[in-house]
C-alpha cells in the first residue's frame, strides 16, 4: 500500500484545473537559511515543471542552472505533495504536484537564464511567512528535520 500524499488548499467545484508536476530542490546552509527564488514579491523553491521526456532529476538540474546558475548534488528525496492554487498572474487554477529533494547547491558556474529570478536566503524560521506556496514551506521544514538528523547533508561546498 502506497503512502498517502498530503494535499494543500482545496479544489473549487466548477473550476478547471491544469495539472502540473514539478521537481524542487531544498538547499539549507550552515546558518539554517534556505536558498529560495524571489520573483517580484513572491518566494519559491528553485525548481519547476517537468518537461515531456524529462526525469525529475533532469528537471531539477535544468531548473537550478536556469534560476541560480549553479550545479547541484542531490542528497535524496524528501516528499511528494499536492497543492491546489490559483495563479495571481494568469488567473488560472492549477493542481501542483511537487516532488521535493534535499540538495547541495554548488558555487555558481554559469549565467542565470531567468533574469527575473533572484536567489535569496531565508532563515528556516521565516519560511512560513515568505513562501507563496504552503506545500513548499512544509517541504522545507521536512527537509530541515531530515538534515538535522544527518548533519553531513548540511555541508554546502565540498
Amino acid at each position: 500500500m502506497g503512502e498517502k500524499i498530503k494535499v494543500y488548499g482545496h479544489r473549487i467545484e466548477g473550476e478547471e484545473y491544469t495539472e502540473r508536476e514539478g521537481a524542487y530542490g531544498i538547499h539549507i546552509n550552515d546558518d539554517s537559511c534556505v536558498a529560495v527564488i524571489r520573483v517580484g514579491n513572491d518566494y519559491f523553491l528553485p525548481g519547476g515543471g517537468i518537461e515531456i521526456d524529462e526525469s525529475n532529476l533532469e528537471c531539477l538540474v535544468r531548473e537550478f542552472h536556469e534560476e541560480t546558475g549553479s550545479d547541484i548534488k542531490v542528497i535524496g528525496f524528501v516528499t511528494k505533495m499536492i497543492q491546489y492554487h490559483k495563479s495571481k498572474k494568469a488567473g488560472h487554477y492549477y493542481k501542483l504536484i511537487g516532488n521535493f529533494y534535499l540538495v547541495n547547491m554548488q558555487k555558481k558556474n554559469r549565467e542565470v537564464i531567468e533574469v527575473d529570478h533572484n536567489l535569496e536566503w531565508v532563515h528556516i524560521n521565516d519560511v512560513n511567512d515568505r513562501m507563496l506556496l504552503e506545500y513548499q514551506a512544509d517541504a522545507i521544514h521536512m527537509a530541515h528535520r531530515i538534515a538535522m538528523m544527518n548533519l553531513k547533508a548540511l555541508k554546502c561546498y565540498e
